[in-house]
């Protein structure tokens, strides 16, 4: 059996308030799918208006649910890409980790 990592992602939901402010910010996916210890893991979500476009320019930052020592997340803030509305953090572990959840919040 070979040893994994779990890596579960969480999005904040946010009322539209104006141009900038997205309806809502979901989870896309983790990549590898499958993340093997030492694996850095790029989590993606996007945010969308509330007609359901990609909402471009977001600030969005991230955070672990349960803060670890041996985990990072690079970058902290980032802002949604232009035309697709996603956003991207990478996971850094330093020693063997079970499972993250990461909160990404507009």
């Amino acid at each position: 059996m070979r040893p994994g990592v779990a890596v579960a992602a969480a999005a904040v939901f946010l009322a539209a308030c104006g141009d900038s402010t997205p309806a809502s910010l979901v989870f896309v996916e983790i990549s590898p799918a499958q993340p093997k210890i030492g694996d850095i893991v790029t989590v993606k979500f996007a945010a969308v208006d509330s007609r359901g476009l990609p909402a471009e320019g977001v600030p969005v930052t991230f955070r672990l649910q349960q803060e670890r020592p041996d985990v990072s997340l690079n970058p902290v803030e980032a802002s949604t890409t232009k035309g697709g509305g996603e956003v991207t953090t990478q996971v850094v572990a330093s020693s063997r980790v079970t499972s993250v959840v990461v909160v990404a919040q507009a």
